[in-house]
C-alpha cells in the first residue's frame, strides 16, 4: 500500500510564522522577494502544512540538458503512523540539506517500491532519519519539499530555498 504526498497527514505551521518569514531575508539584492511574500501569505492564510515523516533513503535527479554537478536530491519517506505507508513520490530536498550520502542510501527511485511497498515488516523495521514534509503555495503552484528537523523547527530558514529549482518537479513518482 502507498499513498501520494498529497494525502499524507498534514498539519498547519503556525500562522505566527508568517512574520518571521516576511522578516528573514529574502536573498542577494532581494531576489526572491516576491516568493518570501507569497510564502508568508500562505501561512498567515493557514494554508502552508507540515508532515513528519521517517526518511528511508535519497536519490538524486539530473535535469536533461544539466551536467552532472547539477542535480536535485529526492526523499524516499514513510509516514510515521500507523503501519508507515510508503509515499509513491519521491519529495524534492531542500538543497544543502543531506539525510543519505550517494553510498549509503539503501533504495534508489527503482527499488523502493518494489521494496517496501507490500513488506510491512521491512517498512516497520526501515531505519529512517527524521525529516517533515512542506506543503505551501506560491501564488497558483503547489509545492512540496523535504526538510530537516532544524529548518522544519524554524521555518523562516526556509526562505531562500522557497523557489522550487528550475528544471526540476517538486514530487517525483517512484518507478
Amino acid at each position: 500500500m502507498v499513498i501520494h504526498a498529497k494525502n499524507l497527514r498534514f498539519k498547519p505551521v503556525a500562522k505566527s510564522e508568517a512574520r518571521n518569514v516576511r522578516g528573514a531575508r529574502a536573498g542577494l539584492f532581494g531576489a526572491g522577494k516576491k516568493s518570501r511574500d507569497e510564502f508568508a501569505d500562505c501561512i498567515a492564510s493557514g494554508e502552508a502544512e507540515l508532515c513528519e515523516v521517517s526518511v528511508v533513503s535519497q536519490f538524486w535527479l539530473f535535469a536533461e540538458d544539466a551536467s552532472k554537478k547539477d542535480s536535485e536530491s529526492y526523499g524516499i519517506v514513510l509516514e510515521t503512523e500507523g503501519n508507515k505507508t510508503l509515499c509513491a513520490d519521491g519529495i524534492l530536498c531542500v538543497r544543502g540539506e543531506r539525510f543519505f550520502s550517494a553510498d549509503e542510501a539503501p533504495y534508489d527511485r527503482d527499488n523502493a517500491r518494489e521494496a517496501l511497498e507490500e513488506d510491512v515488516q521491512r517498512r516497520m523495521n526501515a531505519a529512517g532519519k527524521k525529516g517533515y514534509v512542506l506543503h505551501y503555495r506560491l501564488g497558483e503552484r503547489e509545492c512540496y519539499r523535504l526538510l530537516a528537523p532544524e529548518t522544519a523547527n524554524e521555518i523562516s530558514r526556509f526562505v531562500s530555498n522557497v523557489e522550487i529549482p528550475y528544471k526540476y518537479h517538486c514530487l517525483v513518482p517512484l518507478k
